[in-house]
């Protein structure tokens, strides 16, 4: 029954705690990358989420508190 307890008390701190914010660089640094966009998959649809423009080889996406509880896509576009 302890155990029960410890890990439904784990469960609730880590979703609680969840992640919001995506931040990366890439490395090595290059300038072929321009923007992030990320898509929630539903069956055969792909919804629309964020996204964020690349500057200095970095990005940071902020999340809606309800997107992409299942799966989700990351699309990485190049400049043209």
């Amino acid at each position: 029954m302890f155990k029960k307890i410890v890990v439904l008390f784990l469960l609730a701190v880590n979703i609680a705690f969840s992640q919001n914010t995506i931040k990366a660089n890439f490395k090595p640094e290059t300038d072929t990358y321009s923007w992030v966009i990320i898509y929630q998959l539903k069956g055969a649809k792909q919804i629309y989420v964020t996204n964020a423009v690349i500057e200095n080889n970095t990005f940071t996406l902020n999340m809606p508190k309800k997107a992409c509880t299942e799966l989700c896509t990351v699309w990485i576009t190049e400049k043209m």
